[in-house]
Order: C-alpha cells, then structure tokens, then sequence
C-alpha cells in the first residue's frame, strides 16, 4: 500500500499526468527500471565491499566515459555546443562543479553508505520523496506555483513512506 501511494503521489505532485506513450514515457520507464536495478545492485555490493569504495569507482567510471564522450565530441565535431566555452564560463562551471562535489560525491557516498542498513524497497520508497523535495526548492525559486497537485501528490508520498514504514515495524514485531 506504502509503494503504491508513493507511486501515485509521485505521478500527480505537478498535476495529473499527461500519458501518451510516446519515446519520452518509454524512456521514463526505462529510467525507473535503470534505477530499481541501482538500488538492488547497490543493496547487494555495499553489504559486502566498502561503500566508500562504490562511490570512488562509480565516480571514477562516470569520469572517464565523459572524457570518452568529450573527446568524441571534441574530435568529430558532434552538435553546435562549445563544451570548451561552457568551461570557461562562471555561470555554467559553478553550477556544475557545486553539483558535482556535493550532488554526485557527497549524496552518492551518503546514499551508498546509509543504504546498507536498509532493504531496497524501503530505500526506493526513501527516494520518491526526491520530487516532493524538488518541487518545495522550484516553489522557493518562484519555479512553480504552490497547488492543490502538490498537496495531493506530496501527501500520498509522505503517507506512502510512513504507511511503508510503519508496516514494516508491525510486520517485525
């Protein structure tokens, strides 16, 4: 009951969804599927290697297929985008590097470190609160506007969590 009300409050938080199943809703899919298969597999790894480990080679691998994918973007002249004026651009470089240091290194070591003290469908309901958080940062940078959508979705995402939560505290007991 927990997954399915998390499920639906992160379907409806910025209004009914609009579903087409065109190439951008199969993709969506495929993302979701991508990251259930990233919640077991870090499950399985981070119980028996050092998280700290994960998250450098996960970090270290990312890093080298971009300068893979900057060296071909470098080398056959892919798309109209100045990767090199990008980089010497403050309002892009901060954005990118404070995302990195503290987006990538430091939540993916937290995420990889914390989730081995959790079971991945309690770590998946975790994560579908990331909407209900994005949402409240794009409602304070006057992003989007505070709505009956976001009390409906935000609150079956909350009581999906402590529905799950609490089911499962029952259940051990």
């Amino acid at each position: 009951m927990g997954v399915l009300l998390a499920t639906f409050g992160a379907g409806y938080i910025q209004g009914p969804p609009e579903l087409h199943y065109d190439i951008s809703e199969w993709l969506t899919i495929l993302c979701a599927l991508m990251f259930a298969g990233h919640i077991i597999a870090t499950d399985v790894v981070t119980k028996r290697v050092s998280p700290l480990g994960v998250t450098f080679t996960s970090i270290s691998l990312s890093t080298l297929m971009c300068i893979l994918l900057f060296n071909i973007f470098l080398v056959f002249d892919i798309g109209n985008v100045d990767i090199i004026g990008l980089l010497r651009d403050t309002d892009f470089l901060y954005p990118l590097l404070l995302s990195s240091i503290f987006g990538t290194i430091g939540a993916l070591g937290l995420v990889n470190y914390f989730q081995k003290y959790l079971d991945p469908v309690r770590a998946a309901i975790l994560y579908a609160l990331e909407p209900v958080w994005a949402t409240l940062l794009a409602i304070t940078f006057d992003m989007t506007e505070f709505s009956f959508w976001l009390i409906l979705g935000g609150s079956s995402l909350l009581i999906g969590n402590l529905v799950a939560e609490l089911g499962n505290q029952s259940d051990s007991e």
